[in-house]
């Protein structure tokens, strides 16, 4: 299970990243707007914050999206960009690792992120 980035393309891994910066800006946003009351919610028979549920939004979204194109493409990609390209994304994310408590230094949560001007925010 050992990945390296330069087995696949970095490219979509930063537009990944940078989608994911986007939408979260957006997410919270709009959540600030509405004024949710609700701080959890019930899914699937578990208890999640909401921005847990944004982000496992995001990983099934981009499983769904990347099954898809390794079928079309199946000869340009490894398996290992399914994982990565929704892994990635999610570990240069300071919020993914607040909203799953996940120690810094763990494999969800390196102390090395990948940084990037939109995610200053976040911070």
């Amino acid at each position: 299970d050992d990945m390296r980035l330069d087995d696949i393309n970095i490219m979509d891994i930063i537009a990944d990243f940078n989608g994911l910066i986007a939408s979260f800006a957006a997410y919270k946003d709009e959540n600030n707007k509405a004024h949710f009351e609700k701080k959890y919610i019930q899914f699937h028979g578990q208890t999640l914050q909401k921005d847990q549920l944004f982000f496992l939004a995001f990983a099934q979204t981009n499983c769904r999206m990347q099954q898809t194109l390794n079928l079309i493409e199946h000869t340009l990609y490894r398996p290992v960009l399914k994982k990565m390209r929704v892994n990635q994304p999610l570990i240069s994310m300071l919020p993914f690792g607040k909203a799953f408590a996940c120690r810094q230094g763990t494999r969800m949560n390196p102390k090395q992120k990948c940084v990037s001007s939109m995610a200053s925010s976040f911070t």
